[in-house]
Parts: C-alpha cells; structure tokens; sequence
C-alpha cells in the first residue's frame, strides 16, 4: 500500500502546500468551466435551487431581525413557520463570510448572494487537501490529480460544490472529506491523535449542520475498531478520541442553538439526543479501557465490541425509544412521499429505468473506480484490506 519512492507527497509542510495547490488549482479549473457552460446563470443572478434562496434569506434574517436561533422559517406554513431540517451553522457562516464582504462596501446583499455563490468551492478547496494528505500513501502526484479530477467532476459531489449554490450539503460532504482523509490514515497508522480529534470535530459540526451527518460516522469508527478486534492494532484509544471530540462538538452547538420545548429531544434536528447517543458511546468505550489489552484473540475482543455496543445503545434507547428509527421515523405520511423524491434522501442504487440514468449521471466517471476497488480490495491482504475500509463502507453507505 506504499507508494513508490519519490512518487508520493511527503507528509512535510512543503508537501501540504503542494496538495492544497494542486487542488486547489483543479477546483477553479472546474468551477470555471461550470461557469462558462451557464451553470448556473450566475451573470442573470439566478442560483443553483430553492434551498440556495432559503438559504440566503434565512441569513438575511439572521442579519437584518437578530433570529439568530430561530429553528422556523416563517414564510414556511405561515403563519406559524416550517421547522427547518438544518440548524444554523451554514447560515452563520453566509453571515460572517457576507459581513466580511460588506467591510469594504458592498451591499449587504449583494456581499450575501456573491458570498454565497462562492461558498461552496471554497469548502471543497479547504477540504480536498486533507483527504489527500490521508491518502497520500496510496498515489502518487499524478495519481492524487487524477483523483482530484475524478472527485469534482463526479455527479453528486460536483454539484454539491459547483459555484452560485450556497447549500449546507457542500459543508456536510466538506466533512465528510476531512473524516474519509483521516480515517484512511488512522486504520493503516499513518496519523494518530490529532486526526482522531479532527475527525471528531468534523462530525460534530456534520451533526450541528445536519442529521445526514450521521451516516459518517461509522466510516472512521467501524474500521478503527475492526483494526483493533481484527489484528490487535491499538486504534480503541483513536475512536474514543473521536468520539469525546465529537461529543464536546456537539455540547458546545447545543449551547449555542438552545434548543426549548419539542427542539429539545428533536430527532430530525441537533438535539439532546444525539449528545446522549455520543455519551453512550465514549461512556462504552471509556468502560472498555482497562481490559482492551488483556483481550490476546479475536473472538475475546469482538465479545467485548458487542458488549459495547449494547453499553452504548442501552441509554439513548431508554431515554428515547424512537431513536432506532432514525431522524426521519415518524413523519407525516405526505412528508413521507415528499422525502422519496428528495435526492439527498435517498441511495443511488438505480430500482428503474429513471433511476438508472440518475445512478450514471451522479456517478459518472467515478463508476470507473468502483471495480477498481473491488479487486484492489479482494486481491489485497487482510492488513491492506482494513486500510481500504474506509473507502469500502463509503461506497456501500452512498450507493
């Protein structure tokens, strides 16, 4: 898994600088070319969907009437306001991003809208780098551009991130990014405590922005722990590392949001909930501490993973049953439907003829990369396929 020598960026700050501009440079090639080929029609003052406008208008009113933590909109089902299903994060930072802009005078609103625009391949640009340094053992530098390449042209992540959209989906999947880079280099030992709290930082501010933050986290905690029970590798201390980081994340959004009344143990939103299914968790693995290294073979330390799994499980069940049905459990039958036709709401494996095309669309050119790992991962060693996990469990988990 070793890239051949002098092929590789070095781990070095030279090389950091090297990733983040070739990156960087293959991100405003992109969003240059979406521009010119009208998508969207930023020069008409046209963004990419509705969500960008709702977007924009909720940090206008962040701006100009103080709702700071208002979790309604209320144009929505007036006159009593829609809850949104997105807490304040992204909005705070149109806010802070337009006020900068604002500084050197611009409107207040033009600062928003073009700030807005730009937001988006901003978080991909900052988030590239990291994912790279994870991964910079596996290519090397024309391979880590052609991966660049592969990932800001591929259907769902290049329209995350395309200029002139200012939706939360791009720092959800800015994230994501940052854990995948840091899970892939924890599992093959590359990276220790400071990716385990920057990993855990970035699921706690996925959570803060959104319960489709949720599904990241089994791809930097399943494959550590797997590392441990599988091989003995100490890698419990980095999950409990991630999780306490993201559990103190996820306090401090708390404090901030305030949740009250029916927000407070929201399942669809950031809430109590989920700070008490974290606690669950680091509590599990906390217990687990002193005996961890005693455990000398497999079946002795995949007991004591489920033994912390119902630890972890037992109080935020208890406390709050309908949290094994998900964010989105019990919703009304017309949300429901409504959610089927949502695309971020739903796995990209095609069921028709439709969805086939949508399948290739999102997909793209990266379908090329899905055989490729599977045969890099069935013909690897079983240390090598613990390595390739995280990448494993992401394309299971999105398509």
């Amino acid at each position: 898994m070793t890239a051949a020598p002098g092929t590789a960026i070095p781990a070095t700050p030279q090389g950091a600088v090297r990733r983040a501009m070739i990156c960087g440079l293959i991100v405003v090639a992109a969003q240059a070319l979406r521009v010119a080929t009208g998508q969207p029609a930023l020069a008409d003052g046209r963004l990419f969907d509705p969500d960008c406008y709702m977007h924009l208008q909720r940090a206008l009113q962040m701006i100009e009437g103080g709702l700071w933590r208002l979790p309604v909109d209320p144009r929505m089902d007036a006159p009593y306001g829609g809850v949104l299903h997105w807490t304040s994060l992204f909005d705070l930072l149109l806010v802070l991003g337009a006020k900068g802009l604002a500084a050197f005078g611009l409107p207040i609103r033009d600062a928003l809208f073009w700030w807005g625009s730009m937001l988006s391949p901003l978080l991909l640009a900052a988030s590239l780098p990291v994912l790279f340094w994870g991964v910079r053992r596996l290519p090397g530098q024309p391979m880590l551009a052609l991966m660049t390449v592969l990932l800001v042209v591929q259907g769902q992540l290049g329209a995350a991130f395309q200029f002139g959209r200012p939706d939360h989906q791009s720092l959800l999947l800015a994230c994501f990014l940052v854990e995948l880079g840091c899970a892939v280099a924890m599992v093959a030992g590359h990276a220790g405590a400071r990716a385990a709290v920057m990993a855990g930082v970035a699921q706690g501010l996925a959570l803060w922005c959104s319960m489709e933050g949720l599904v990241f986290l089994p791809v930097v905690a399943l494959p550590l722990a797997l590392a441990w029970a599988l091989d003995g590798r100490p890698r419990l201390g980095l999950v409990r590392l991630f999780a306490a980081s993201a559990l103190t994340m996820v306090v401090l959004a708390l404090a901030y949001e305030r949740p009250e009344g029916p927000q407070l143990v929201a399942q669809a939103r950031l809430s109590l909930v989920h700070a008490v299914a974290l606690a669950g968790g680091l509590a599990a693995l906390l217990l687990a501490w002193p005996v961890e290294r005693r455990l000398g073979s497999r079946p002795m330390r995949f007991g004591l993973l489920a033994a912390m799994a119902v630890v972890a499980a037992v109080p935020v069940l208890a406390l709050f049953p309908d949290f094994a049905a998900g964010p989105w459990g019990k919703l009304d039958p017309v949300l429901v439907t409504w959610h089927q036709e949502i695309e971020e709401l739903r796995p990209l494996r095609p069921t028709n003829a439709a969805g086939l095309a949508l399948f290739l669309g999102h997909l793209g050119i990266a379908l090329a990369v899905l055989p490729w790992l599977c045969i890099r991962f069935v013909n690897s060693s079983p240390a090598q396929r613990l390595e390739l996990l995280p990448l494993v469990l992401t394309a299971v988990l999105f398509v």
